[in-house]
């Protein structure tokens, strides 16, 4: 069974946001932001060295 990809704000946002947290405040917000940046350049990076 193939698996469907994550969005990259997704994926961010698991990794930062507590579970349970029903409404994220502005830094949680920010933290995320930031996440999904690094994590876009590492992920290009990946892909290029991949390809």
């Amino acid at each position: 069974m193939g698996r469907a990809p994550v969005p990259l704000p997704a994926l961010a946002a698991s990794m930062i946001v507590p579970d349970g947290m029903r409404k994220p405040t502005n830094d949680v917000l920010e933290r995320v932001s930031d996440a999904m940046m690094r994590l876009d350049d590492q992920l290009t990076m990946f892909a290029i060295a991949s390809a």
